[in-house]
């Protein structure tokens, strides 16, 4: 098979040629249904001449063809179904606005109806009101007198009761000031007898240490007492002189000692001033902080 435009060879059932892109027509045997060449007498599949010179053979009735199973409708003109639309719109708009105008009747005369019950039930209330003022008898009047009875001896209760209260946190601050200025005449005793019980300078130093701590341990106690008792700011007060007294209490324990250094009684003498400066400061708390 050949093209007819320029010769080239064709594969069979070629639609366009390779070499010059000539449309290819061909033809369809009629006796075994294989594609032939436009030129071609015999077919290429059977052999045989073909008996009809068609490109295709003719569909058979009824192949391929679209049944059309809709039934016949009668279309009404388009003039009257745009009148109909127009019918049908102004119906249901005089509809609407008649619905509208009963609805609203209906609820300006409800809202009437209910503030004339209102008002009435008002005018009734007061009419009550004025009639039982009018009808009092004795007897409410003595409950009123003893009504206002109970609540001035509830008051004076409450009054007596903050009393209470206010009388017993100052005996606990009794109590509490008069334990620690028995722990302060305590560690000055202490303090006084050192030097009589001490056999020796190893001794005496040791001694002098110890009291040292307890004065520091009751400061401490003082000190977390008075912190419960303040309020925040008052505390930041008292917690900045504490850091400065410190200092002091330290120059003066070094001052104190200076003409000890490398001596064997350097530190009975050091811890001797800590505890003095300590002790006179557990004093000023308990005086200024727990009055």
């Amino acid at each position: 098979m050949r093209c007819p435009n320029c010769g080239e060879p064709l594969t069979q059932g070629a639609a366009f040629c390779p070499e010059c892109g000539a449309r290819i027509r061909q033809k369809t045997c009629l006796h075994c249904g294989a594609a032939m060449a436009e030129d071609a007498d015999f077919c290429p599949m059977c052999g045989k001449p073909p008996m009809e010179q068609n490109t295709m053979r003719e569909p058979e009735q009824g192949m391929y063809q679209r049944q059309d199973t809709q039934p016949f409708l009668v279309q009404e003109p388009a003039t009257q179904k745009k009148g109909n639309g127009i019918k049908i719109v102004l119906i249901g708009a005089v509809t609407a606005v008649i619905v509208v105008a009963i609805v609203a009747a209906t609820f300006l005369k409800i809202s009437s109806q209910k503030k004339e019950a209102a008002l009435e039930a008002a005018q009734q209330t007061a009419q009550s009101v004025d009639s039982a003022a009018d009808t009092q008898e004795p007897d409410d009047a003595e409950q009123q007198s003893e009504a206002e009875n109970d609540i001035n001896a509830t008051d004076s209760s409450i009054a007596s009761s903050s009393s209470s209260t206010s009388s017993a946190v100052s005996d606990a601050h009794a109590a509490q000031r008069e334990n620690y200025q028995l722990q302060i005449d305590g560690l000055w005793a202490e303090k006084k007898s050192i030097d009589k019980n001490a056999s020796s300078q190893t001794e005496l130093n040791q001694l002098a240490y110890a009291n040292y701590q307890h004065w520091d341990t009751l400061l401490n106690d003082i000190y977390q007492s008075i912190k419960a008792e303040l309020s925040s700011s008052e505390f930041e007060t008292l917690k900045k002189l504490e850091k400065e007294w410190i200092a002091q209490r330290d120059a003066q324990a070094d001052l104190d000692a200076s003409d000890w250094v490398g001596g064997t009684g350097y530190g009975a003498v050091y811890n001797g001033s800590l505890a003095e400066s300590t002790g006179e400061r557990c004093q000023w708390l308990v005086d200024n902080y727990l009055n």
